[in-house]
């Protein structure tokens, strides 16, 4: 299998871990593993296709980001969040951070 990350440039798979050990610190639970966390971005941005999506502007970055955070979040054991509650990641640091993980 072909390494992803060197398909996708732009992509930082090691900063993606990062931002998410910052979602885990926000949430005050044990941060993922990070094989498992490189697994949950890989499958969100490639297999499900949201990098190609929202490089190709069928999604926005921000939606793209916000679809990473809702898996990293349930990855973490938190349950899903409620349409019309606010997203507990809403930070835009943790925002800004995994945005320039994902498109430099």
């Amino acid at each position: 299998m072909a390494d992803l990350n060197s398909q996708r440039p732009s992509v930082d798979i090691e900063k993606n871990v990062l931002c998410a050990g910052r979602l885990a610190n926000l949430l005050s639970v044990s941060p993922l593993s990070d094989e498992e966390c490189r697994r949950v971005v890989r499958e969100v941005l490639f297999e499900r296709s949201a990098y190609e999506s929202a490089q190709s502007g069928l999604i926005t970055e921000a939606e793209a980001v916000q679809l990473l955070l809702a898996h990293l979040h349930t990855a973490l054991g938190q349950p899903a969040v409620k349409e019309g509650e606010p997203f507990p990641w809403d930070e835009e640091g943790l925002l800004s951070c995994l945005r320039d993980a994902i498109f430099g």
